[in-house]
């Protein structure tokens, strides 16, 4: 009978080690009241003294397997959870694309050609991020087909934390460290249309951050090169970048205020840090008939579209107001 008591007992403590396997958990706890039940029964007729070892063994045995079926169960929700998710997902995609067909637009306009990493139509994150071009984006008033089929092809949720890639496709900007952010989807969409990118073009962009502007631009552009004063965020954006295979994308630590002379002229120049007044030097960087997009202000900020016509001739335009975090280095010297 001891040997009952002392088995039923073992079963039970190992059926918690083994809980995070729920099958494996409620088997080896089963088990044990089981035994220990059958222990039981059989000394209560004997009389014999191991009755405490028993109910000891059996009680953990019974606690263990109410942990185990309650995790199975929880285990078996959350499952089912992500599986309808998934299908609604896919659903909304599937109306999405019914109505797009509906309305003449073409199926190649804002659609993946899966360049990367989750490169299939039916990953839940690829399903996500249409779903964040048509909600989002086309719903509003990005119209550019070329920037709607970019934001459709870069895997916005490797460029952020792995706690956050959850959050990566909503509505918001996310914390990416260093008191810095990965810019809410629509604002890096509206800069990018604005800066109205070609295939053939050279682009500047200013405060690389987690590198997913550089990317988005890098889909559109023969050349990004891009800057970060953080060295620590430059480093892991120039190693993202170049394992997703932007190659065409150079990345520095440098102070983004005073552009990168090496290389100009740009024709698209994108800044993702607000100063409170417009830099020259990226004036003067500017090729003929060039867009510089850049948030400018310190507590309140206006996005501002400052182009160059061919005659060097310099027009500025004020589109939306907006939120980023302030521009650091020489810019902040300048206030």
């Amino acid at each position: 009978m001891r040997s009952l008591a002392i088995t039923s007992l073992v079963l039970g403590i190992f059926s918690f080690f083994f809980g995070w396997i729920p099958v494996v958990g409620i088997a080896l706890s089963g088990l044990g009241v089981l035994l220990g039940s059958i222990g039981l029964v059989l000394s209560i007729v004997r009389r014999r003294s191991e009755i405490g070892y028993l109910i000891v063994g059996i009680s953990i045995s019974a606690v263990a397997l109410i942990v185990g079926v309650g995790t199975w169960f929880e285990y078996s929700v959350m499952t089912k959870k992500s599986e309808t998710s998934l299908q609604d997902i896919q659903a909304d995609t599937q109306e999405m694309n019914v109505e797009r067909e509906s309305h003449g637009v073409s199926q190649h306009c804002g659609l993946p050609r899966f360049k990367h990493h989750d490169a299939s139509a039916d990953s839940p994150q690829t399903q996500q991020r249409l779903r964040m071009v048509e909600r989002q984006l086309r719903k509003r008033d990005i119209t550019d087909c070329s920037v709607l089929d970019a934001m459709s092809r870069v895997p916005r949720h490797l460029f952020v934390p792995v706690p956050k890639r959850v959050f990566a496709y909503e509505d918001h900007p996310l914390s990416i460290g260093y008191d810095q952010t990965i810019s809410q989807p629509y604002i890096v969409a509206l800069m990018t249309q604005l800066a109205q990118p070609k295939p053939k073009f050279r682009a500047l962009d200013i405060g690389t951050g987690c590198g997913y502007q550089a990317a988005v631009l890098a889909e559109l552009v023969d050349k990004v090169y891009s800057i970060e004063i953080v060295p620590s965020l430059a480093d892991e954006a120039r190693g993202r970048l170049k394992t997703l295979g932007y190659n065409n994308v150079e990345v520095r630590c440098g102070d983004g205020y005073r552009g990168w002379p090496e290389h100009t002229p740009f024709d698209v120049i994108i800044v993702a840090a607000a100063p409170d007044h417009i830099p020259q030097p990226l004036i003067d960087q500017l090729a003929p008939g060039g867009r510089l997009v850049i948030p400018v202000g310190r507590d309140f900020q206006n996005l501002m579209v400052v182009e160059k016509k061919p005659d060097g001739s310099i027009q500025k335009r004020s589109v939306i107001p907006v939120r980023f975090v302030p521009m650091t280095g020489q810019a902040a010297s300048k206030k």
